[in-house]
């Protein structure tokens, strides 16, 4: 809670398998997110399907809790929600409110 990342390289805050759950994301920071310009295998890789998609917030679980946070200045996505479970994974009343993402891109 309350962290600040700034000029990173690939995904920042991030719930990477999706089995993350009852987690807290804070009034955290993300600013001027960079895409990677290499390969490493993940998703935010430079090659491979979802090529150049670093996102300052990668939500793969809604059974976590995001309040309160800022993505700004990301050269790709600010918050990129991608569930791979979508029938037990919903979004639930209070797990994401107060976020605000400005000054993005996405190509």
């Amino acid at each position: 809670d309350g962290n600040v990342a700034y000029n990173t390289a690939g995904h920042c805050y991030a719930t990477e398998t999706g089995a993350e759950h009852h987690n807290f994301f804070t009034n955290n920071l993300g600013a001027h997110t960079k895409k990677l310009w290499r390969s490493n295998g993940q998703s935010d890789s430079a090659v491979g399907f979802h090529k150049h998609q670093a996102a300052t917030f990668w939500l793969r679980n809604m059974e976590n809790t995001f309040t309160g946070n800022v993505a700004a200045g990301s050269e790709s996505m600010g918050f990129w929600i991608e569930m791979p479970d979508i029938t037990g994974n919903q979004l639930n009343s209070g797990s994401f409110r107060n976020n605000v993402a400005h000054s993005c891109k996405s190509e």
